[in-house]
């Protein structure tokens, strides 16, 4: 990601997520939006399971 990136403060959404101990299922990986929000996730230490279609 760019070094101009703003300093985010985790919502409290996200901090409840975190606490339930759920994995997260997301599809759309390696696009633009999925890549920046799997790599917020894994910073929040979010488990995850990523979808990702080979390129055809």
């Amino acid at each position: 990601m760019s070094g101009n990136r703003r300093n985010l403060k985790p919502n409290l959404h996200l901090e409840k997520l975190m606490l339930s101990e759920e994995t997260i299922f997301l599809t759309g990986f390696p696009g633009f939006i999925a890549a920046r929000l799997i790599e917020r996730l894994a910073n929040e230490g979010a488990r995850f399971v990523l979808l990702v279609q080979p390129a055809f």
